[in-house]
């Protein structure tokens, strides 16, 4: 018993090292102009003030500059409402599980595609 988990350690140990000393350090600095300014596209969409709104609703928001590829379905279960800008709702307000899903996005043109639906599956 005392060989086999002398054998385990002596192979996490360099598993675990190869593992921490390969993860990549993240390159954002917090605080650059790029983290607080929209490119032109989504400008163009989104008004100062829906963008303010969409912050301090303490949603993520992707720039735009490298957008994230976000082609898959995804399912949102619990659906529950965690903050909102609008008088009649409350927070906590669990909905009917909600499925979506993203294809044909195209970087370029900052667009995507999607088919959704609540309670049942796209």
């Amino acid at each position: 018993m005392k060989k086999i988990v002398l054998n385990l350690l002596f192979l996490l140990l360099p598993l675990s090292f190869i593992a921490v000393t390969s993860c990549k350090k993240d390159d954002k600095k917090t605080g650059t102009k790029d983290d607080k300014v929209l490119s032109e596209a989504i400008q163009e969409i989104v008004s100062d003030s829906t963008f303010q709104d969409i912050i301090e609703l303490g949603m993520p928001v992707n720039k735009g500059l490298t957008p994230p590829d976000i082609e898959n379905t995804y399912v949102a279960s619990p659906f529950i409402l965690k903050s909102s800008n609008i008088s009649c709702d409350y927070e906590g307000k669990l909905f009917a599980d909600y499925y979506v899903k993203f294809y044909d996005q195209d970087n370029d043109s900052l667009t995507i595609k999607l088919d959704y639906s609540n309670g049942g599956e796209t």
